[in-house]
């Protein structure tokens, strides 16, 4: 099956339960243009012509973009102290230590962390200040750190009471990771 016959029939599905179509109009509308009860049995352009039917019901086809509900992925990169913010919160993310790795939340956690700073607030945290960033990152590190460790005590790492440094767990959490794969 094609990219492209893949993403039509998806999509035919998405017009059908958004127009909140019963299984019994769905197939009378594919028979009526195709003339078969299955998106499955439709070339292209039969599949083409039954997106265009929904179209005509009132499916409004909305873009990848759109579909993310507001959530706006991390910008291109500009090399300062938000770029490693941003990276750190990726990999929270992918750890499985933040639910949401989009900027969206990040911007959400950058201004619970300014308020409780009383630093102010920043409508994203691209546009924060030197002295913001420093403080947010530091605050990020601390939580992703004692989330590690907190990882690495459940797996049986045993730790001495003068504890490592963020760079130091981070490589550790890494190694545990590994093993575990």
């Amino acid at each position: 099956m094609s990219d492209n016959r893949t993403r039509l029939i998806k999509l035919i599905h998405v017009g059908r339960r958004e127009l909140l179509l019963s299984d019994d109009e769905y197939r009378g509308i594919l028979e009526a243009v195709t003339g078969k009860d299955t998106s499955s049995a439709c070339n292209e352009r039969q599949l083409d012509m039954v997106l265009a039917a929904l179209k005509r019901q009132g499916f409004k086809p909305k873009s990848k973009a759109a579909v993310a509900k507001g959530k706006r992925m991390s910008p291109v990169s500009t090399g300062d102290i938000v770029d490693k913010l941003r990276a750190i919160w990726i990999t929270m993310a992918k750890q499985g230590f933040v639910r949401d790795g989009s900027e969206t939340a990040l911007d959400s956690y950058v201004n619970r962390m300014l308020k409780t700073r009383k630093m102010g607030a920043v409508t994203s945290a691209a546009f924060m200040t030197g002295n913001q960033a420093a403080a947010v990152l530091e605050d990020l590190k601390m939580w992703h750190r004692r989330l590690m460790v907190d990882a690495m005590k459940a797996n049986g790492e045993v730790f001495d009471t003068k504890l490592p440094g963020y760079d130091a767990i981070c490589k550790g959490y890494a190694r545990l990771m590994k093993g575990q794969q």
